[in-house]
């Protein structure tokens, strides 16, 4: 027992931990051959490691056995199980020549079977017996649990992975920012102050009341169109209705410029805020996701019409965006940690860093929702002089 808890000590990936687990377990029992098949979240089974000596070969064993009645028992028991003789009609027989018999134990982790430890003997081989069947009990724990932390391990350095894509994406997106807004202020902002030093210059030539006049006007023109311009810009980096009367009014603003900046309609409706702000923090995060998912509708829905939906309910605040495009495997864009997905990880790391949660669901051409909740601290809530209506607030574009 002990060599078993040493290899399967430390940080481990899952193949690794399984492959030293069973290097320790076979010669104990002298067994020829071992597997472990370990149950996937989808509730099927494959095999992750296996050992075979020179008598046994591995032949065609690559996948578990389907229905196995033998593994069924062991499943059902929740206890080590010998086979002495193989069931007839057994695929194993026919996939590796010259197995006489194995024994299965369940490998358990809070009561429930994560995988199945197998070890298997050679014709007239004598490998085990009862006594066996308390030690593998306690090594099919050991292996259940380190499966569980192997498991977690896999997982965190997954999203270790995708926080460092997303902080990569972070900086890239703020070079991008800057150099679009110096973009900006040189070929428009700057144009059109150069503009305004000629029209400067043409005014100090005007040698008459109606010259002076048009040149004038036009610098008046001149100046409110580099006001727009600075404002806009200013909006784009952090609206101010925002910081100034709350998320409401901020997303029914941006759902009704989103025609414009986007090119599709957003439907939104807000209840259960009508004389409240929320925290900051929570009413910047929230903004942001409904940005990031209307863009994503822009880019990948093939649809021109989304809905968002801000609620309070009870100690919660709920925002629902949905649209009726084309849709997408959601479950696989959520396990892959390729670039193309890093929006929807930035949307729910931004959801769990104020302590929520966020849901994508969508399917191949039945839309997509993306729900956010986050817990509401009473605490955390202050009064506004917003307007009676703002619980209630709806726009279309």
């Amino acid at each position: 027992m002990f060599a078993v808890s040493r290899a399967v000590a430390g940080p481990l990936g899952l193949q690794e931990m399984l492959s030293r687990a069973l290097a320790q377990v076979i010669p104990i029992l002298h067994a020829q051959a071992g597997w472990i098949c370990v149950l996937r979240n989808d509730g099927d089974c494959e095999i992750c490691v296996g050992q075979w000596d020179s008598e046994l070969s591995k032949a065609q064993l690559s996948a578990c056995c389907r229905g196995c009645p033998a593994c069924e028992e062991a499943r059902r028991r929740g206890q080590p199980y010998i086979v002495s003789t193989l069931p007839a009609g057994c695929v194993l027989s026919s996939r590796i020549p010259g197995l006489s018999s194995h024994v299965l134990a369940p490998l358990q982790v809070r009561g429930q079977v994560v995988g199945m430890l197998n070890l298997a003997c050679a014709e007239g081989v004598t490998c085990f017996c009862k006594e066996d069947l308390v030690l593998l009990e306690a090594v099919g724990r050991q292996i259940g649990i380190a499966i569980e932390n192997a498991r977690l391990w896999e997982e965190l350095q997954h999203k270790e992975e995708i926080r460092g894509e997303l902080l990569r994406k972070v900086i890239t997106a703020q070079e991008e920012e800057r150099q679009r807004i110096a973009r900006e202020l040189h070929d428009e902002t700057g144009q059109a102050l150069t503009s305004l030093l000629v029209n400067l210059r043409l005014l100090e030539r005007a040698q008459t009341p109606a010259e002076i006049v048009s040149q004038t006007q036009e610098m008046r023109e001149i100046v409110a169109n580099i006001l727009d311009s600075i404002r806009d810009l200013a909006v784009e980096l952090r609206p101010s209705v925002l910081d100034d009367l709350g998320l409401v009014p901020a997303l029914s603003r941006y759902a009704q410029e989103c025609t414009k900046r986007l090119g599709i309609q957003v439907d939104f409706i807000a209840a259960g805020l009508s004389q409240t702000r929320l925290p900051h923090e929570m009413e910047t995060t929230l903004y942001r996701i409904a940005q990031e998912a209307l863009t994503n509708v822009a880019r990948h829905a093939q649809t021109n019409h989304a809905s968002i939906l801000l609620e309070r309910r009870g100690h919660e605040v709920v925002m629902i965006i949905e649209d009726d495009g084309c849709g997408f495997n959601a479950a696989q864009a959520l396990d892959t940690a390729g670039r193309a997905h890093l929006g929807l990880f930035g949307m729910r790391e931004r959801a769990e860093l104020v302590g929520g949660r966020l849901v994508v669901e969508s399917a191949p051409g039945g839309g997509t929702t993306v729900s956010v909740v986050i817990p509401l601290q009473k605490e955390s809530l202050c009064l506004t002089d917003s307007t009676p209506n703002a619980s209630a607030a709806q726009s279309s574009a």
